[in-house]
């Protein structure tokens, strides 16, 4: 093959991906470094599970935000996006109660205020009040055991010692199952599942995931949720000028087909033209299992190979992306996250959960009314058609996604009724969907799960066994915007020092 090298481009770092956790690295990198940093996206708008699409009338979703924690004034997360964004990004505070899960039989509301959800969880369960106190202790142990044991590989060496040994029992509980921590703590089937509600943020069962897991995104959400003015996309529109102010690149289109790996050390990639780029480091977001099982080809360290075949296939949504014809505040919703589950028992495969989120209740800048209606699904529900090519997919293929729509959007009229009513249009994307525009091999929207082994292995990390090779997002850290982001700024450290870390987390 004779490879082409394009105009004398100069860059001190390529990110390959433009989700959220190669956007920070490019741009904690651009602020503190001064680097310019090349990111190349594959796809036709940057922002990889944070961009959004429009369609005609004034219709707008996320894809992937839906809601956030940790944003309010001075919380870490907006203090991190402050520091690398142009100053534009604002976060709007989501009306109280943030979160209502219903069962049948009951239907639960959660406000974003630590005392008062709990306070809510005695009131609904008198009997199970000192199991309460045991599980809201074991989710505090653990969620900082896994915030700790997630950055320490980018710690400066003293100070890695010790966060090794920091919390150790949360450490033991969060390696366990979610499902066994909850027996542990209560004994009503009933509160043990509204205690797992939001296992759709980290898409695993009770019975699957680590506590460590369920125990962060739990513990991230106990303030409350945000959400960004002017949708998911804003949050890659304030972080581009960042990366261009020093004079880099973000370039939408830009397939790579492999990272370019010389004498053992990465040194830039290979695009689908067959050109070459070249820089001192490359930071990957495209996920541990694109990495190591596609972009870096024979040079993947075998260990990495053989630490990824010990995970599960990963779970995917089928996300349903509704236009309304008016506003939905006339069904009784105030704008908060809507859970519906059809029975109690989250380890059921037959049972289907539907996540309702009002994105243009969230922000005021919205200009027509939306809802989208995201239910967790295998990853090989629709492996028959994997080989066929978006959108040209047979009419079996149509029936099968509009079925499991249809099934979602009537879990959802259950709680919120004149749902189906008020839809004007509709669309649904399929985990095939997502492969298509995320560049995955099936679609997988939470990464890597986070299964005990994860946080007994400690793998996949940011800091690969490639010289000049860093992995970013989700897969670096923890699933979700928080997670994906904090990948973002261990890769930039990876690259750039440790005191990247300590500049972020003062500012």
């Amino acid at each position: 093959m004779t490879v082409r090298t394009p105009r004398s481009d100069s860059f001190d770092t390529i990110v390959v991906g433009s989700g959220i956790g190669g956007l920070v690295a490019a741009a904690a990198l651009a602020r503190l470094r001064g680097q310019r940093v090349l990111v190349l996206e594959q796809h036709g708008t940057i922002g990889g599970f944070t961009h959004e699409f429009k369609r005609p009338g004034g219709y707008r979703w996320d894809v992937g935000v839906h809601y956030l924690g940790g944003m309010g004034p001075g919380d870490q997360g907006s203090r991190i996006l402050d520091r690398l964004g142009d100053g534009s990004l604002a976060f709007s505070r989501m009306p109280e109660p943030f979160e209502r899960y219903v069962y049948p039989g009951l239907d639960f509301r959660q406000p974003g205020d630590p005392d008062q959800f709990r306070a809510s969880l005695t009131a609904a369960f008198p009997r199970e009040t000192r199991g309460i106190g045991r599980y809201l202790d074991a989710v505090h142990g653990a969620a900082r055991w896994v915030a700790v044991h997630g950055v320490r590989e980018v710690l400066p060496p003293l100070i890695r010692g010790g966060a090794r040994m920091a919390f150790p029992r949360g450490g033991r509980v969060a390696r366990r199952t979610t499902a066994e921590v909850l027996s542990g703590c209560v004994e009503d089937p009933l509160l043990r599942a509204v205690l797992a509600s939001q296992w759709g943020d980290y898409g695993l069962r009770p019975g699957e995931s680590a506590f460590g897991i369920h125990a962060l995104i739990v513990d991230h959400y106990l303030r409350g949720g945000w959400y960004p003015v002017g949708g998911g996309g804003a949050i890659a529109r304030s972080l581009r000028p960042t990366i261009e102010g020093t004079g880099g690149e973000v370039r939408a289109h830009a397939r790579v087909r492999r990272i370019l790996v010389e004498h053992g050390r990465a040194v830039g990639v290979v695009m689908d033209s067959g050109d070459v780029l070249r820089a001192p480091f490359v930071i990957s977001d495209a996920g541990a299992a694109n990495t190591y099982g596609h972009l870096l080809g024979d040079a993947a360290p075998a260990h990495a190979r053989t630490a990824l075949a010990r995970f599960p296939p990963p779970y995917t949504v089928v996300a349903v992306f509704l236009g309304l014809s008016g506003d939905p505040a006339t069904l009784g919703v105030n704008g908060g996250n809507v859970w519906v589950f059809e029975g109690t028992d989250h380890d059921d495969p037959a049972k289907l959960a539907s996540y309702v989120s009002f994105p243009s209740m969230k922000d005021p800048l919205a200009t027509a009314h939306t809802a989208e209606i995201i239910s967790p699904v295998d990853a090989n529900a629709f492996r028959e058609w994997a080989g066929r090519p978006w959108p040209r997919r047979d009419a079996a293929y149509l029936d099968a996604k509009n079925a499991i729509a249809d099934r979602a959007m009537g879990l959802a009229e259950t709680a919120i009724p004149g749902l189906r009513a008020l839809t004007a249009m509709r669309e649904v994307a399929t985990p095939l969907t997502f492969a298509h525009f995320d560049g995955t091999a099936t679609g997988g929207v939470y990464g890597i799960p986070c299964v005990p082994v994860r946080f007994r292995d400690g793998f996949p990390r940011s800091r690969t066994a490639v010289p000049g090779l860093a992995l970013s997002g989700a897969d670096a850290f923890s699933p979700g915007v928080m997670g994906a982001m904090m990948g973002g700024v261990k890769a930039a450290c990876v690259a750039g020092g440790t005191s990247i870390m300590r500049s972020l987390m003062r500012s």
